[in-house]
Order: structure tokens, then C-alpha cells, then sequence
């Protein structure tokens, strides 16, 4: 039987260097293997400002442990993944029930579209062990007013950091690793930041590529989001704002959902964790209630952002020789971002921020028709809903500038495109959302 064991984390005060040590034993094929067919993974955190630990209150370091201990369960679904070992140990940190239930839907759903490209079930497979009578409550800290907001180099952090900046809401950005497009936007946004950086084991990325492991999407929002609540506690932050939009609840297919972490559910089962079980700080996501048309035609307007924000995936690979620093024009996340800017822009402002026109190009039209689900399925990509992306290109045939392109031409022979002229839909907020009162009604929401 093959076991997955959290076998140790610990955390050097001194040089901010956390270390997660992850198992798998009972492994078949013993070639390549550490020892008594065992894979032995290490991963490495490297959190900013050090020294913030040990100028923490006793509560507080407390709190922080409590919170690596949520991150080294988080961390360990991309090694949990490549071997889906059947059994779950975790040494040294017991677990409430209503924890282990929690880590059971983090896994099995944030692995949706991983079980879905690999033909794999894991739907009442993952068992997280938990302490029978076990009770466990948050830290209670006195925090500062200051907010922790995290950056992902797309319009969307972008448009949570001006509403907050236009009513005066205090606060820093955050980024796990450092990469040149989130620089931009953190620079962009002249306000002071946290880098933590995070380093995978090599060993899991090497057996990855050699093909010996089963590989696919992991809940990276959640991931991040749980590092961030950690680095909120070493800065005293009492909430970590994220900029995940509705539009993030609907799947792809067969159940599989690439945005499960950055949706709803997600949302609010990652929040109560916290505030059960870690630490009194606000989780939310403020553009929760909004569309991602909504949210496009407010970054249209800060184009401060605009020479360098970037979505495309390919900007954050891990393997740095195939990384891209600007948009590759050939992905569905470009596809996708062109096809709503579009609706905002002039043809002159997207030729600058892209270089060409997508909606132009012979090749980019099966991706369109998949986006607007006129073939194969929703692309397992963060995009918008399929009627989101048929009301585009409605609004698109609306503008001279756009309407003769091949994209758009082609496209409206296709679609019934009267249903989707109406557009006032998707600029009425949602009232699912669990953002506290004093986030609520910002001023640039309301321009």
C-alpha cells in the first residue's frame, strides 16, 4: 500500500526559512527511489523581513506555527498528487474532524480537473486522519488596520488595489515569488510589498518531466492564499484580500473546475478554516459580486497598469527557460483577455498592449468557439463564463473598429447574437459574497 506521510515542517526564526519534508513509501517500482522505496520531497518558504518573528508577542508566534501548519497541508497536494497513495499520515499536528473534512474537499476538489485529464476518481478517496473529541480554536491577535493584498500581475489585483487606495484603505501587497510582470504592477502601484519565495522540490519537478508521476493542475489560489495568511500574521495585517470575481464558479466539464480555489465555495471554506482554527484575520475576495466584463471595463480606465499587466499563464512557469515576460497571443487566457479589453479599448490601445489582433487571426478561431462553448468544452483556464464571452462579442460587433474582423465576422454567423446584446446584466453586483461591511461600497465601484 502506498502511504503519504507529512513527516516534518519546521521554521528558522532567524533566517525565515521554513521547510516542508513531505513521504511516499510503499512505492512499486524501486528504481530511483531514496530509501526502502521511499520518495523523499522537500519544500522551501523564504519569508521576507525575517526578523518580524521574533518581534512577534508569544500569541502571535503561536498563531504563525498554527498557520505553517495549514500551509505545509496545503503545500502537500503537489505530492500527494504524483503518486495518490492510498493512505495519509501526519506526524506531530492532530486535526479536528471538521479540519480533516476540510483538507478531504481541498484535495478531492482542488484536484478536479487534475482527476478529470488523468481518468482518475478521487471522490471519497482522500481521508485526512483526524482525533476523535479533538478541539482546537483560533488565535485572537490585536491587529492593525493595515490589509495584506495579494498581486497575481493581471487586471484584476490591479482593480482591488485602486478601490481600496480610493478610500484610503492602508495597505501592502503580497506575491509568492518574484517575477518581472508582478514587479511591474507592484511598482506600478508605488506601494510597499512582501515577496515570499517559494521553492518546489526539484526532485518532484525532475520526475514530473521524466513522465514518472502523475502531474495536473493543483488549487494554487489556496496554496498562495494560506501563505499569505501566514505572512499577515508576521506583518500584523488583520485582513487578506484577494480579487477572485463570480465568474470563477463555473466549470469546464465532466464536474472539473480549473478555478475551484478561486471560487465561492472555495472562498468560504478557506475563510472559515482561518477564523476556526488559525486566526481572527478577514479572508475575502472583494470582486467576489462582480463579473469579469464589470471588473474589464474598470481596468479599462487605469492604464497606468496597461503597458504591464499580464495574464497569460506562460509568465509564471516554473521551468525559467519557458517563461515569457508579455503575452504569448496564442493561449486561451490571451485569447480570452483580448476578446473582453476589446469591448473597452480602442483597436489602437490593444495593438499596444498585445502587439496583434487576435480577433484577426485565421488560427485563433477554434479557441474562440470554445470559449463561447460552440465546440468542445470551456477551456480549463481562469476565463469567463461562456455567456460572458458570448455577451463580448455581441458588444464587440456593436464597435466599427472590431466588427470586420475574421474572429468577429466568422463568429457572428454563429451566434444568435441578439440574445446576448444586453449587457446590464453583468454589471449588477452579487449578493454572494462574504465581504465585510467595512469593504463594502468602495468609491471606485461606484464611478
Amino acid at each position: 500500500m502506498k502511504k503519504f506521510k507529512f513527516a516534518q515542517y519546521n521554521f528558522n526564526s532567524k533566517s525565515g526559512i521554513a521547510t516542508f519534508k513531505y513521504v511516499v513509501s510503499g512505492i512499486e517500482d524501486k528504481i530511483d527511489v531514496d530509501l526502502n522505496s521511499e520518495y523523499i520531497f522537500e519544500e522551501k518558504l523564504f519569508f521576507d523581513k525575517a526578523d518580524s518573528f521574533e518581534l512577534l508577542d508569544y500569541k502571535s508566534q503561536q498563531a504563525f506555527y498554527r498557520a505553517l501548519e495549514n500551509v505545509f497541508l496545503a503545500a502537500g497536494i503537489s505530492y500527494y498528487k504524483a503518486f495518490l497513495p492510498e493512505k495519509i499520515e501526519i506526524v506531530d499536528i492532530k486535526l479536528t474532524k471538521n479540519e480533516a473534512e476540510f483538507w478531504n474537499i481541498f484535495y478531492t476538489e482542488g484536484l478536479s480537473e487534475f482527476a478529470y485529464k488523468n481518468k482518475v476518481n478521487l471522490i471519497g478517496k482522500i481521508k485526512f486522519p483526524f482525533v476523535e473529541n479533538f478541539t482546537k480554536q483560533a488565535f485572537e491577535l490585536d491587529l492593525t488596520n493595515e490589509v495584506l493584498v495579494p498581486v497575481g500581475g493581471g487586471k484584476d489585483s490591479n482593480v482591488t488595489i485602486e478601490a481600496l487606495r480610493s478610500s484610503d484603505i492602508k495597505m501592502k501587497l503580497f506575491s509568492v515569488r518574484s517575477l518581472k510582470i508582478i514587479n511591474d504592477c507592484i511598482a506600478k502601484a508605488d506601494l510597499p510589498a512582501i515577496i515570499v519565495d517559494r521553492q518546489i522540490s526539484a526532485k518532484l519537478i525532475r520526475l514530473n518531466n521524466e513522465g514518472k508521476t502523475l502531474n495536473g493542475h493543483v488549487p494554487i489560489t489556496g496554496i498562495i492564499s494560506f501563505i499569505a495568511i501566514a505572512t499577515a500574521i508576521l506583518n500584523g495585517n488583520s485582513a487578506v484580500i484577494l480579487s477572485n470575481e463570480r465568474s470563477a464558479d463555473e466549470g469546464s466539464v465532466g464536474g472539473a473546475n480549473h478555478q475551484w480555489s478561486k471560487s465561492f465555495r472555495a472562498e468560504q471554506l478557506i475563510a472559515d478554516q482561518i477564523k476556526n482554527y488559525i486566526v481572527n484575520i478577514d479572508y475575502f475576495s472583494l470582486l467576489r459580486p462582480y463579473s469579469e466584463l464589470f471588473i474589464a471595463s474598470k481596468f479599462a480606465r487605469l492604464n497606468q497598469y496597461h503597458d504591464v499587466f499580464t495574464s497569460c499563464n506562460r509568465a509564471f512557469f516554473v521551468d525559467k527557460e519557458k517563461r515569457i515576460e508579455h503575452w504569448c497571443c496564442e493561449c486561451d487566457k490571451c485569447r480570452f483577455v483580448f476578446l473582453l479589453m476589446a469591448i473597452f479599448l480602442t483597436k489602437e490601445e490593444m495593438l499596444k498592449i498585445f502587439g496583434k489582433n487576435l480577433l484577426n487571426e485565421e488560427e485563433q478561431l477554434n479557441g474562440y468557439r470554445e470559449l463561447l462553448g460552440l465546440t468542445g468544452h470551456k477551456p480549463f483556464e481562469c476565463v469567463g463564463t461562456i455567456d460572458e464571452c458570448r455577451t463580448a462579442v455581441a458588444q464587440i460587433v456593436l464597435r466599427a473598429d472590431w466588427k470586420n474582423d475574421f474572429i468577429v465576422s466568422t463568429l457572428i454567423e454563429e451566434l444568435d447574437i441578439e440574445k446576448y446584446l444586453d449587457m446590464s446584466v453583468w454589471f449588477k453586483p452579487s449578493q454572494s459574497n462574504i465581504i465585510p461591511t467595512r469593504f463594502k461600497n468602495l468609491r471606485l465601484f461606484q464611478v
